[in-house]
């Protein structure tokens, strides 16, 4: 029977393996002798570690000076400690909890790494148990709970982070910033095969009670998700997917199970592990959510992973580009790995030619993707340059820069057009005009991000509107192009897209003059200077000012912004009495309820033309932006001074008015 005072004494024989070991000693006297034979007011320096440094540490109360203090831990930790199969489900789940922050951003040393298991694999392998432990029966806690059961979960638990780092390394993600690397030099398994982990797995005994059984199963299906890659067998993929998707729910059917205070699985978490790990970060307890709220995490990775393989069916550029921006407009939490791995392969564009993607952009976007005939022919242009096709303000230009060059030499040469229509003319002209559009594009969601992440003073919003509104503007003169030269194919999911965006961005740009209107007019007294908001609107906008710019031939649309034009323009608006702020967010807001209800009409259920399964997404978009201007038209000029409430979580790109006039 299990006995847990024998327990305990067969803790000691574990070997903790603590960095610089855990027998310490009481060294107070030799510092007082030592301080005995000094001066007073004598110091002791110390080669690299100056007085300054240790008063500065100090006075800034660096966290990692804490790293060594004593928590006051209650018991030890033994990894042998028999435990019930419900206490087992509640450590398992609690990891998967753990394991739902790292992906939000936190550190293994403060998450993953808790479950002290992960620490000491080696003690409960069924191989290398010391005999005194095989002489300890207890039906209800069978030691084979912890020695096969817990340790196969681990170990799929392990090899899960070790192939989500891996991706996430050779993602676009920058790492300390997008999510955290560090791994305090604990193994992931890295050297171990995936296959032998799904195999321990799936080699558990059946005979365990039903709820870890299914958890075991939905680790399996897990791993095997994360190994996997959507591109390689797509059905194979939703499979497993709709396979975890059935076992999260099984899983949340069962009621929940808290331990007792005595119980010993309070012991197999040590939220302060990181003193004893090899990391130069400060300990850090991490808040852990409820378990509805992890399985909500959960549901909606395995539901990202489900829209990955509807995504890796679909050949449409833009539909990509528009689940692109949905999932940073709204995004769904913990979709971190398999996107990533999902951009890296669009990105490297192995799976098509690269003529392909060129004609797939010039495709969706004027309707045509024949222009390769014009250059090809005339040798001017390489499509193997479109390599450098990336979401990038610069990178945009780069591609901008050689059609605008390669199609000004066309025109200048001796070449005959008279073979040409005019339609071949027209889109001969046009197509600088595809990556310039896409640019633009980029250069607003730069900014529009901004208010998403919180990144702007009160000074710097103002502006942020105004630049805003003048790269729509441009955007607007191409996109009258665009839907000009389609004007014969208006069926075309090309011009119904075309069409949606001028509408869209019509009501966005109208929104960005309203605000800008606003806020010049309320903030007529600024506390900084006009040189010192110059310098931090270079410095914010350093992309748009960039020097970059200079090593090629074309210059630059849209960028850098006008700042004396800005200056005129505020001084207008400050002297204006006329133009109304509300009027104009009524006005986009009866432009954005006119699209959805004609977007919502079509017979072929698609808002635009490429949005495809994610038209609800799109749909709620308008509804939240039209709630927004309904929401701000309502604040009257002459009407007492409101504030404007700035939070994200609940107003897209824009703020919401705290109180007022009905």
């Amino acid at each position: 029977m299990y006995n847990p005072s024998v327990m305990d004494a067969l803790a000691m024989d574990v070997d903790y393996d603590i960095p610089g070991g855990d027998d310490f000693q009481d060294v107070t006297a030799l510092f007082a002798k030592a301080n005995a034979a000094m001066d007073p007011e004598e110091m002791v320096m110390m080669e690299g570690f100056s007085l300054q440094d240790a008063m500065s540490a100090l006075e800034i109360g660096e966290p990692r000076l804490d790293t060594g203090m004593s928590t006051g831990r209650q018991r030890p930790f033994n990894p042998l400690t028999p435990l019930l199969p419900e206490e087992l489900c509640w450590i398992m789940d609690r990891s998967m909890a753990y394991e739902m922050e790292w992906h939000s951003s936190n550190q293994l040393a403060h998450t993953v790494y808790t479950l002290l298991y992960i620490h000491h694999l080696q003690e409960i392998d069924p191989d290398m148990l010391p005999y005194a432990y095989l002489l300890v029966k207890d039906p209800n806690r069978p030691l084979e709970l912890i020695t096969i059961v817990l340790r196969a979960w681990v170990c799929g638990l392990l090899k899960c982070c070790d192939r989500v780092w891996r991706k996430l390394s050779k993602s676009e993600l920058n790492d300390t910033e997008d999510w955290q690397p560090d791994k305090c030099e604990i193994s992931l398994s890295e050297g171990w095969p995936t296959k032998a982990a799904i195999a321990r797995l799936a080699d558990v005994p059946s005979q365990w009670r039903e709820a870890l059984t299914v958890r075991l199963r939905f680790r399996l299906y897990l791993l095997q998700l994360i190994e996997n890659d959507v591109h390689d067998n797509s059905s194979q993929f939703r499979e497993l997917v709709h396979e975890a998707q059935r076992h999260l729910s099984t899983i949340r059917s069962y009621p929940t199970f808290e331990p007792t205070e005595d119980s010993p699985a309070h012991a197999t978490f040590d939220p302060y592990i990181a003193r004893r790990l090899n990391t130069f970060m400060p300990v850090r307890v991490v808040q852990l959510p409820t378990r509805e709220e992890t399985w909500a995490k959960l549901e909606n990775w395995l539901d990202g992973l489900e829209e990955l393989t509807r995504l890796a069916e679909i050949t449409d550029v833009a539909t990509w580009d528009i689940v692109g921006n949905l999932r940073n407009t709204l995004p769904t939490p913990t979709l971190r790995p398999g996107f990533a791995g999902f951009h890296d392969y669009f990105v490297s564009l192995n799976r098509f030619p690269s003529s392909w993607l060129v004609d797939r952009f010039f495709l969706e976007t004027i309707g045509e993707g024949r222009y390769n005939h014009i250059y090809v022919a005339n040798g001017s242009i390489h499509p193997a340059g479109v390599d450098t096709f990336v979401k990038e303000v610069l990178q945009w230009h780069i591609i901008y820069d050689m059609l605008h060059i390669s199609t000004m030499e066309y025109l200048n040469t001796d070449t005959d057009t008279s073979d040409l229509s005019h339609r071949d003319l027209t889109l001969l002209l046009l197509t600088p005009c595809v990556p310039l559009y896409y640019r633009y594009s980029c250069m607003r969601d730069v900014i529009l991000s901004g208010f998403q992440l919180e990144l702007y003073s009160e000074n710097e919003k103002d502006f942020a509107y105004w630049y805003i509104a003048k790269i729509i503007e441009g955007q607007l003169e191409l996109l009258d192009r665009f839907v000009d030269f389609q004007a014969g194919s208006q069926d075309s999911e090309t011009y119904q897209e075309m069409f949606f965006q001028r509408i869209f961005l019509t009501a966005l740009q109208i929104m960005c003059e309203a605000m800008f209107l606003l806020l010049v007019r309320s903030n007529k007294s600024r506390s900084q200077p006009w040189s010192q908001m110059r310098q931090n609107l270079m410095r914010r906008y350093k992309w748009a000012f960039s020097e970059n710019y200079e090593d090629y031939a074309t210059p630059p649309v849209g960028n850098p912004p006008d700042l004396r034009r800005y200056l005129i323009e505020m001084g207008k608006v400050m002297d204006d009495n006329w133009n109304s702020a509300s009027e104009a967010f009524s006005m986009a807001k009866s432009i954005l309820s006119g699209l959805i209800e004609s977007e919502s009409a079509k017979a072929n259920g698609c808002v635009g033309g490429w949005a495809r399964d994610w038209k609800g997404e799109r749909l709620k978009i308008l509804d939240i932006l039209a709630e927004t201007c309904e929401n701000l038209a309502k604040l009257k000029r002459k009407s007492k001074e409101r504030k404007l409430i700035w939070d994200p979580t609940k107003s897209l790109w824009f703020p919401l008015v705290e109180k007022y006039e009905e």
